[in-house]
């Protein structure tokens, strides 16, 4: 059993207080009580059970009812708790889901533009590379050109063929990607790994480098390690080469 809160807020009990006038059971006994008929009426109502305060739904259903001359109604109500329930948590998966479209909708629009980001500086690498190419092959080497036919030093014609393979290296894609992978190499690290993809021996490198053949192993090894290639076998040119 339950009862109106309302009935308890008011000296002369249930029907008295300011809130009754808005009461849907309340106005659906009058109107059935007049000749009227009702059907499912939503009905919200706080009562009191178990001496616990809460808030119960209905759908009001009434009739007229007359009897010798007696003149009343009769009233159903049945609990839609349950589907009140349900209704709201369905609003609220509703509710959920726009919000979830929303957020999935500016996904993909930051993904887009990162995307056109992305392919704009692309171009721009190739455009700058496209420059540097140009600047390199018309203003530094006929300069390289120039010394090829100056009398130099076999030394001399080893460096000078270094700093060529080295200027062409400037726009391969060879040291992006290997800085790529972020094998941490040192520039020394850098220049052997160069020289060993131009097909440079230990004591070739070590000359042009101008230092000690063990100093060049020593890094030779390094980079084999950094390169995942220890114990392997595997040889340290052509794995270089896959950088390419």
């Amino acid at each position: 059993m339950f009862q109106c809160v309302h009935a308890f807020r008011h000296a002369e009990g249930c029907g008295r207080s300011a809130e009754c006038e808005n009461c849907t059971v309340r106005a659906s006994v009058k109107k059935a009580a007049q000749g009227q008929r009702l059907a499912r009426e939503k009905a919200r109502l706080a009562v009191q059970r178990y001496r616990t305060e809460t808030e119960l739904f209905f759908e009001v259903t009434a009739a007229p009812l007359s009897c010798e001359g007696f003149r009343g109604a009769i009233v159903t109500m049945e609990d839609i708790g349950q589907r009140v329930e349900l209704e709201r948590a369905r609003a609220e998966l509703q509710c959920f889901e726009r919000e979830l479209e929303q957020g999935v909708q500016k996904i993909e629009e930051a993904h887009t533009a990162l995307k056109v980001l992305l392919e704009k500086k692309e171009e721009d690498r190739i455009d700058l590379e496209k420059t540097l190419q140009a600047n390199l092959k018309n203003r530094v080497n006929p300069h390289i050109d120039q010394l090829k036919q100056s009398r130099l030093s076999a030394a001399q014609q080893e460096v000078l063929r270094v700093i060529e393979g080295d200027i062409a290296e400037i726009t391969s894609p060879f040291i992006r990607n290997l800085l790529a992978n972020n094998f941490q190499l040192t520039f020394r690290e850098t220049q052997i790994a160069l020289l060993v993809k131009q097909g440079k021996r230990t004591k070739e490198i070590a000359t042009i480098l101008k230092c000690f053949t063990r100093a060049i192993e020593f890094h030779r090894h390094n980079l084999r390690q950094k390169l995942g290639l220890t114990g392997n076998g595997l040889s340290l040119a052509s794995q270089l080469a896959r950088f390419e």
